[in-house]
């Protein structure tokens, strides 16, 4: 039987098979080639819709950034297989995992640079979310809910309602502009020193990183 443990610890015995080619692409090319290596049969969105809309649901909580523990497998045959990228290229996650009685999220971060932080866009760590990050130079994982809570989490995106309502409201008084011009709010979070001189803010130096990626062994328990 398949053991999904066996991915996060090639990872760490063998870093340069997943970053050697220094791409995003190649890396996770990497890790779906050792899902298959590990016995998880390769999946596609027709295996997985039985015509009571499972697909859907699936995606419905998966998408939910309430969970904080690994999701339960109620819709799918009881296996061991997974889907890459399954609600498309540019949504969450990047690969999902069905291991029998669970449903295993996994999201793949790569930098070329050396800034030892990811790029996080408008998506803040999902609570029960697997984060794969790599660089040109090293690879390390951890769980979303070490990095932020759930408090934390509703702050940083309540903030941006805010704005939102300020933008429409702003706009609505701009309606006469000849031209049309107009605000637009761009959702972005980023990991920065700036206000919190002792803030992590790398992940491969991180002085907690064993810690962290111990975690996700231990959740897979």
């Amino acid at each position: 039987m398949a053991n999904i443990k066996d991915l996060f610890k090639d990872i760490q015995d063998n870093k340069e098979n997943y970053i050697s080619q220094g791409k995003g692409e190649y890396f996770e090319e990497r890790i779906s080639a050792k899902l298959a290596n590990i016995g998880y049969v390769k999946s596609i969105k027709s295996d997985i819709d039985n015509g009571k809309d499972s697909y859907k649901k699936i995606k419905e909580i998966v998408l939910s950034e309430d969970h904080e523990h690994i999701l339960k497998n109620t819709f799918t045959t009881k296996s061991q297989h997974f889907m890459v990228q399954p609600f498309g290229s540019q949504n969450y996650p990047d690969f999902l995992i069905f291991d029998n009685n669970r449903i295993i999220t996994i999201e793949t971060k790569f930098i070329a640079s050396k800034q030892g932080k990811p790029v996080w866009n408008s998506g803040l760590p999902r609570l029960n979310g697997i984060y794969l990050f790599a660089s040109r130079e090293d690879v390390t994982f951890f769980l979303g809910k070490n990095l932020l809570s759930r408090t934390e989490i509703n702050e940083l995106h309540k903030f941006f309602k805010g704005l939102k309502e300020y933008q429409s409201e702003f706009n609505n008084k701009m309606n006469a502009q000849k031209y049309g011009f107009a605000v637009y709010i761009r959702k972005a979070f980023q990991q920065q020193k700036k206000f919190n001189k002792a803030a992590i803010t790398n992940f491969f130096t991180n002085p907690e990183r064993e810690k962290l990626e111990e975690a996700v062994f231990d959740c897979l328990d």
